[in-house]
């Protein structure tokens, strides 16, 4: 949002997948819980079922999708274990940082087209702020997306035709 902000003029439409101007406190706790301590495992399978355990939200993945995303989400410790691919620290954003979440200010200056994707079932993105979203700053398109909580996985066609759609319509037009 607030690149969109800064960068005004040079985006001419904004995609948000199942994010917005104020992310749930509840959703925040639970990712710094699993996010920051990331646990590691004897075999990738081990890691896969972890990530359908932690990541089951993001709606129905094929058996395929499911292994794909482990072999790019995972990194190899020194003793030969896996664990997920990404900096453990980053979740101290959410505690050194608090107020980064809350962006109504930059929501409001926003004057170019927004596509909002929420997942149906998504504790991040509450009904209420994809609601307000709709109603003020930009006036968000809001898509629900059926089968999901945070972050639909962009991989159906249903999905990423809604993105196409709203990236291909006329100005103001979706």
């Amino acid at each position: 949002l607030c690149a969109a902000t800064l960068l005004r003029g040079r985006i001419k439409r904004l995609v948000l997948n199942d994010n917005g101007p104020e992310l749930a406190a509840p959703a925040l706790a639970r990712i710094k819980a699993y996010a920051g301590q990331p646990p590691s495992f004897a075999t990738v399978s081990e890691l896969e079922a972890y990530f359908r355990e932690i990541y089951a939200s993001f709606g129905h993945l094929t058996d395929t999708q499911w292994r794909h995303l482990t072999e790019t989400s995972l990194r190899r410790l020194p003793d030969g274990r896996v664990t997920t691919h990404y900096d453990p620290a980053m979740v101290e954003q959410f505690t050194h940082h608090p107020d980064d979440y809350a962006l109504w200010s930059a929501w409001d200056q926003l004057d170019l087209p927004v596509l909002c994707l929420r997942g149906e079932d998504s504790t991040l993105l509450t009904a209420e702020t994809a609601q307000a979203m709709r109603e003020r700053g930009p006036r968000a398109a809001v898509a629900l997306i059926p089968g999901c909580g945070h972050a639909p996985a962009l991989n159906t066609p249903e999905q990423i035709g809604l993105i196409e759609r709203f990236l291909q319509a006329d100005q103001g037009a979706f």
